[in-house]
């Protein structure tokens, strides 16, 4: 802290002493004119040089006061340090898609651009009649009725049916075959879309199945005449999305995972019961990520000699987590019943690193991801490519590999693409002494020290840095301490 200077000492005032002599001119006085000068001249530079000395004196005081220093209190943390190597990566958005007309008409109305559409929407109207999305892979490219052959397409209508709510009753016996049961769920359907006269009968391009939660890019103009195959829609998909269902029929089914509970290999999904008859009470329901055994996917402590069944398994993707629970209160759950819906999200983070990097990413490997929006997320490696390639970096050239990173889970983001910065911990010091970088005093024989409150300055060791904390590594802080 600078002092202030001490107080400029101030000479005696020099006067001249008055004279008994006449002010009018003569001679004698005209002889000591010049000495009386002199002295006039000498007193007023003295006290020129005075003032001058007090003003430099107030000039440094003020300066002295302007270069105190506010403080505040600080209090040193105890917490794991961790350390991360860094790359840049891209997010970019899942696969582009579109949206056809099944027919000819004209398009009387669309989403807006940027709405991300789900199923159970009404994403567009040709003629007035609605075009619903729906979760599948396979397209409706015919009419669906009674009269229908059984196939894939049967089998999405009755899922996304059953887990929008239209069988409440559980008489639907999901599978590819539409009997009156569908019929019935289908006619419930076309009266909560309003239609004139619901008939249970869905008319080809009265559904576009889509793979999961999309984002609308691009549309075509309302009152616009389309054709059959023309596109009306532009979409990027941002999740996968499918159904989770019963293996076989039970007496009853409990749920035991939640909207957002992740989906790791052999997750118990639920409880399910059969009658004494079928020789199992009491069952697990499990979920796999993995292609199941060639004993049918029966759990490994079952006795195969047994026509028993002691739980059942099912199969989700990795990386997807439960949307939806579709189960509902019916006191029998036929086979092929969607009991969950999961969705993963197709968005991925692209990064190519060195070639001699490649080992830091071996797929399975837990990371952190800063977003655009500054979000930093939990993921992991999915894909390291076993093709190396050279990019020009520098005027260097480099060889690289392509490494795919993905959220653990789905994100809420403003942003579908943009820069993002991959972490991989590299090391964690644990009950690390931290104190803020402000903290810090340099002295002038080199080192650093602290000032303690109620202790005065202590010095101290540098470790690594956390953003605007340090770590103290010589033991001089401890936690709680309280720093200036």
């Amino acid at each position: 802290m600078a002092h202030s200077a001490g107080a400029a000492e101030v000479l005696p005032r020099q006067t001249i002493p008055p004279s008994s002599e006449p002010t009018l001119p003569s001679s004698r006085s005209s002889a000591r004119w010049p000495l009386a000068l002199a002295a006039l001249l000498v007193g007023v530079g003295i006290g020129a040089v005075g003032l001058w000395l007090i003003q430099s004196d107030d000039s440094e005081t003020e300066t002295a006061q302007d270069n105190e220093v506010a403080t505040t209190l600080a209090t040193a943390e105890q917490r794991d340090l961790r350390r991360f190597d860094e790359w840049a990566g891209t997010l970019e958005t899942g696969p582009a898609s579109t949206v056809s007309a099944a027919t000819r008409g004209t398009l009387t109305q669309t989403v807006d651009q940027g709405v991300t559409i789900v199923a159970g929407d009404v994403i567009a109207q040709i003629d007035g009649t609605a075009v619903v999305a729906m979760y599948g892979s396979v397209p409706q490219f015919r009419e669906l009725s009674i009269e229908s052959a059984a196939g894939a397409d049967i089998r999405q209508l009755e899922e996304n049916l059953v887990a929008l709510g239209f069988d409440a009753g559980g008489t639907v016996a999901v599978d590819e075959t539409f009997n009156d049961a569908t019929a019935t769920m289908v006619t419930a359907w076309e009266t909560d879309l309003g239609l004139p006269e619901p008939d249970g009968v869905v008319t080809a391009g009265q559904i576009a199945f889509i793979a999961g939660p999309s984002e609308v890019t691009s549309r075509t103009s309302v009152g616009s005449q389309v054709n059959a195959g023309q596109q009306i829609l532009g979409t990027v998909t941002l999740a996968e999305s499918g159904f989770i269902t019963v293996p076989q029929a039970v007496d009853s089914l409990e749920a035991t995972l939640s909207p957002g509970d992740a989906i790791p290999p052999s997750t118990s999904a639920g409880r399910f019961d059969f009658d004494d008859d079928a020789g199992v009470v009491g069952a697990q329901l499990r979920i796999a990520n993995e292609i199941p055994n060639d004993d049918g996917g029966e759990d490994d402590d079952a006795d195969d000699e047994s026509d028993e069944v002691t739980d059942a398994l099912v199969l989700a993707p990795i990386g997807a987590t439960v949307a939806e629970v579709v189960l509902d209160d019916t006191a029998f759950v036929a086979a092929g019943r969607p009991i969950y819906r999961w969705e993963r999200p197709l968005g991925s983070i692209q990064l190519a690193v060195n070639v001699d990097e490649a080992s830091t990413f071996e797929v399975g490997r837990s990371v952190e991801a800063e977003l655009p929006d500054g979000q930093v997320v939990a993921a992991t490696v999915t894909g390291l490519s076993d093709v190396a390639r050279t990019v020009q970096n520098a005027g260097d050239t480099v060889t690289v590999v392509d490494v795919t990173v993905e959220t653990d889970e789905p994100v809420e983001s403003i942003f579908t693409a943009g820069p993002v910065t991959i972490r991989v911990e590299t090391d964690v010091t644990e009950r690390a002494i931290l104190v803020p970088v402000r903290s810090l005093i340099a002295l002038a024989e080199g080192g650093h020290a602290i000032e303690i409150d109620g202790r005065g300055l202590v010095g101290v060791e540098l470790g690594a840095f956390d953003e605007s904390w340090v770590e103290i590594t010589n033991g001089a802080i401890a936690a709680g301490e309280e720093l200036v």
